[in-house]
Order: C-alpha cells, then sequence, then structure tokens
C-alpha cells in the first residue's frame, strides 16, 4: 500500500484544509480548523494530525495545535504556550501498544481492547475530542505540587531550583552535571557547633512560633520559664536533629546528580510525560 492509498481511505470534511501524504512512508498529515466557536479557531490555530501505518499494520501518530509560520505559508508552528494547553490535550505521539491496528478488508481501524472499529473519518473525529477534553488537568496539577515542593526541598540546603535549568543539566556531559557551582558552600555553623542550613533553621523557628502561639491561646501554662534545664535540654536537641536534617539535605542534593540515571533525569520524564491512553468515546 502506498502513502496516496492509505490517504484515500479518508474523506476530507469542510472543516479540513489540507491532506499531504507522506513522501517515504505510508501516512498522511492533516491540517483541520477548530470549530467557529472556540477562542482557538479566532486566535488562528489549527489542528495538526499525523497517521502512520506501519509494517505490522499497527497505526500510529499524534495530534499538535499548530499555527501558520508567518514567512512560509506552506509551514506551521507547533503552539507550546501555556495559555492554549488549558482545555484542550497535545496527545504527543500513540504507539502499538494502544492496540489500533489497520484492516485493509473492511478499510478501517480496529481498536483491539474493546474490539470496535473506526473509519478513517471516525478515528480523526476521536482524536480531536481527546485534544478537546482536558485529559491532562491532573497532571499539570501534579506537576506544579511537586515543582512546588522541590523549590522548597531545595531551599532547605540554600540552593536554587529552577525546572527549565535542570532539564538543561540533564543534557550536559556526566561530568558537568550538577547544580551550580556558585551554590556550592557549607553551612555556617550556629553557636560555633551546630552546621545547620538558615533556611532550616528559619523554618523550625517560624514554626515554633506559631505552635508556640497556638498552645499559649489553647493552654494556659503556670510557672513557665526559659531557664528550665528541660527547656534548654530540648532547645539543644532540637540544634542537634536539625543538623541531621540539614546533612541529610546537602547529601541527597548532590546525589540527585549522579549516576547514568539520576533522580533529576528520571524527574523531567515524570514531568514532561504526558501518557494516558485514547479515550474512546
Amino acid at each position: 500500500m502506498t502513502a496516496a492509498d492509505f490517504a484515500n481511505f479518508y474523506v476530507k470534511q469542510n472543516v479540513d484544509e489540507k491532506i499531504t501524504p507522506y513522501a517515504n512512508a505510508v501516512g498522511l498529515s492533516l491540517v483541520r480548523n477548530y470549530a467557529k466557536d472556540l477562542k482557538f479557531y479566532k486566535d488562528g490555530m489549527k489542528m495538526f494530525f499525523h497517521l502512520r501505518l506501519n509494517e505490522d499494520n499497527s497505526v500510529t501518530g499524534s495530534l499538535d495545535m499548530v499555527k501558520k509560520d508567518k514567512e512560509y505559508d506552506d509551514k506551521y508552528v507547533i503552539i507550546t504556550d501555556d495559555k492554549y494547553k488549558k482545555g484542550t490535550t497535545g496527545i504527543d505521539y500513540f504507539d502499538k501498544e494502544d492496540g489500533f491496528t489497520f484492516r485493509i478488508e473492511s478499510k478501517k481501524i480496529f481498536y483491539a481492547l474493546d474490539n470496535r472499529s473506526f473509519t478513517m473519518n471516525e478515528f480523526v473525529d476521536l482524536l480531536e475530542k481527546n485534544h478537546l477534553s482536558d485529559r491532562l488537568f491532573w497532571k499539570r496539577k501534579n506537576n506544579y505540587a511537586v515543582n512546588v515542593f522541590l523549590k522548597y526541598f531545595f531551599w532547605l540546603s540554600d540552593k536554587n531550583y529552577d525546572q527549565v535549568q535542570v532539564m538543561l543539566d540533564r543534557h550536559r556531559p556526566e561530568q558537568e552535571k550538577k547544580y551550580n557551582k556558585g551554590d556550592e558552600k557549607e553551612f555556617e555553623p550556629f553557636f560555633k557547633y551546630f552546621h545547620i542550613s538558615k533556611n532550616i533553621l528559619f523554618s523550625s523557628l517560624f514554626i515554633g512560633f506559631l505552635a508556640s502561639l497556638i498552645i499559649t491561646f489553647l493552654f494556659y501554662i503556670e510557672d513557665f520559664s526559659l531557664s528550665n534545664p528541660v527547656i534548654i535540654l530540648f532547645f539543644f536537641l532540637v540544634l542537634f536533629l536539625l543538623e541531621k536534617i540539614s546533612v541529610w539535605v546537602d547529601k541527597k542534593l548532590k546525589q540527585f546528580f549522579k549516576g547514568e540515571i539520576n533522580f533529576i533525569s528520571k524527574l523531567m520524564d515524570y514531568l514532561y510525560k504526558n501518557s494516558f491512553r485514547l479515550k474512546i468515546f
């Protein structure tokens, strides 16, 4: 089967702008307009489909939001602006594991997971419905929570976490994969003995202050004195624990960037992998 034969199984619709068979493979690209009542249409955005038929008859492809290139009228630029991600889902790539195969005898795409089949037009409509439903809503919320946690975790050790910079670090040679050397510094001793990150110390004092206010309002404590030996012992015990926490956090951050498959590399795969199965409507 040629790419032209495969493309002929699709019937062009009024909303379709351009259908192009692949040059060196069996497949097609399709440019389709959004519905006129959607803001994406008003902003000049379009949908860019890719469908490919592989040697084992599996169907793979993708769907992106695009806009015409200002310099080249026949080319399109993929839109990555966050404001367009809310309410839509970019289908980065669906592969043979998703279970779609093309059956030449029926000229339909068969879905193995629930024994349903679709014409080429129905399958494109299915991709569009998945694209227009916000499939990554909770993924974005989860990524935001992970990003906030890591910023706080790095901050506790007087270091900075920047997601973009870390992503760039991932592609550097292994010997260069480390956080900014300017961030490397020893903890300043507290009372000339306890090596505690100033941010961990600040966080603990702030939490302790709030806790003491709550306890003061909820309970009336008689004969309370800071000179009480138990209070002093407890204070230095807390300093000892904070030092252990500081050393542990600092050690963990340095380990994040070591090894062939380090934590940061795994983290980037997790944050940027939009894995989900296509929803069959």
